[in-house]
């Protein structure tokens, strides 16, 4: 009896256990659906069907028969699976044929499957599933690429950039999909700023980045002539640093100078900094009045402080110290300890603005700005506008380190250095010979040029 009853129990128990197969007229409704043409049928027909093998024999070439229909119905995602199923052959798959299986895929990325043209030029560049194809994974990732697949645009343009004759239309194209795929534009400021942003090959041939830059230029000149949002102010830069041809200083001036009448700041900062550092147009009263011109048209009080401060950075490089003074003064007495700090940076360039200098880093340091203790340190390390003393300069940045001054750090490493006897030899022979030629004979501690520390 006992026995009985156990037995019972457990039929009961695998009874409760069992997955209820789901009736015969559910598979067949959704069978005549999906001859019927109904891909959401096919599809969920194929997902039901491909974990009912337990209960339900043959399902699984039911499954693979369902997907199989859904992507002759134009389903990509059903035609990718079932290219898996027949590169493995498994899962209702007749055989194993990877041939077909990249077919397969074709038809899924010419249905306008990323994954699909993505999957099939992983394909054809690697062995995975047979030799390289260079041909049909570039054809991949066009398809790719003209879907929005960033990657591929990538890999498109590394091919198309790497060929000895560059096919310019087709690099164009690829250039847009990744700098502007939504634009209903002309965009070719941003497809030229990508191209004078990409990086070649280390063992890349002058010639060719120089026929890419060329390109590059093209692109952008005919973005600003045909008016594309900041592209004259772009093209004012190439002209400036003669990217992809001939500087043309000129020429950068002019571009600068009407963006700057239309309201861009950035070309009133642009004509200003061109006015101060370019000798061909050199005019110091001018540039002093553009950076003026292009911070007082900033309503935000930290933008117009950050403006002023580097326009007063460019001047004194420039060899205007009392203008980039009118500039760095206000903000220094109003105790932004940082522009002070900027200021004795320039300052100390000079040997007759070194006791001004060191007076501004200690008035920084004195304030808590480590920065303004780290520069303070160095020109007690070297002796410049005030005695030298290589003990309280490290002891300086040893606590300007601590708070964040990335340079003091380093300035104790070279301290550290220079006490050594290594360094007491490179500071003997940079004094007889010169920096360079010590460097080489010390090699390889070169890095103790860092500094004029002799």
């Amino acid at each position: 009896m006992r026995r009985a009853i156990v037995g019972l129990w457990l039929g009961l128990a695998a009874c409760a256990h069992r997955p209820a197969a789901p009736a015969e007229d559910v598979f067949a409704a959704a069978h005549a659906r999906c001859d019927a043409g109904d891909v959401t049928a096919c599809v969920r027909l194929g997902a039901e069907l491909q974990g009912a093998e337990s209960w339900r024999k043959g399902a699984t070439v039911e499954s693979f028969g369902a997907y199989e229909q859904a992507c002759g119905l134009g389903e990509p995602n059903s035609c990718r699976r079932i290219a898996a199923f027949y590169d493995v052959g498994c899962c209702g798959a007749p055989r194993k044929d990877e041939a077909h299986g990249a077919t397969l895929l074709e038809r899924a990325c010419d249905l306008r499957s990323v994954q699909a043209c993505d999957e099939l030029a992983l394909r054809y560049r690697t062995t995975m599933h047979g030799p390289k194809d260079p041909a049909k994974a570039r054809r991949a990732d066009e398809r790719g690429c003209e879907l929005g697949n960033e990657t591929q645009c990538t890999y498109l343009l590394t091919g198309l950039l790497a060929e000895e004759t560059p096919d310019w239309p087709a690099i164009d194209r690829a250039l847009g999909q990744l700098a502007c795929p939504d634009s209903a534009t002309p965009c070719d400021n941003l497809r030229g700023a990508r191209l004078f942003g990409w990086y070649g090959k280390k063992d890349e041939a002058p010639a060719r980045k120089a026929a890419r830059d060329e390109h590059a230029r093209e692109l952008v000149a005919r973005g600003c002539e045909q008016g594309e949002p900041h592209a004259c102010l772009n093209f004012a830069g190439v002209l400036r640093e003669g990217l992809g041809g001939a500087r043309d200083a000129t020429r950068a001036l002019q571009l600068y100078d009407r963006e700057c009448e239309a309201g861009a700041p950035e070309g009133c900062w642009g004509a200003a900094g061109l006015r101060a550092m370019e000798p061909s147009v050199r005019d110091l009263k001018a540039a002093r009045a553009g950076f003026d011109r292009a911070c007082g048209q900033l309503q935000d009080a930290d933008s117009r402080r950050d403006c002023q401060v580097g326009a007063a950075e460019v001047l004194a490089a420039a060899g205007a110290k009392e203008m980039a003074a009118e500039l760095f003064r206000p903000w220094c007495e109003q105790g932004d300890q940082l522009t002070c700090v900027r200021w004795g940076r320039t300052l100390a360039e000079d040997r007759r603005g070194h006791r001004q200098a060191v007076e501004l880093f200690r008035k920084a340091c004195d304030a808590r700005e480590p920065r303004g203790c780290a520069r303070l340190a160095r020109m007690m390390a070297l002796g410049r506008g005030v005695k030298k003393d290589a003990a309280a300069a490290d002891a300086l940045a040893k606590q300007a380190c601590a708070d964040g001054a990335t340079e003091a750090c380093t300035l104790r490493q070279n301290l550290a250095e220079l006490a050594r006897p290594l360094g007491k030899l490179f500071i003997t022979t940079a004094r007889l010979v010169g920096r360079p030629i010590a460097a080489v004979l010390l090699f390889p501690h070169w890095q103790l040029m860092v500094g004029d520390w002799w």
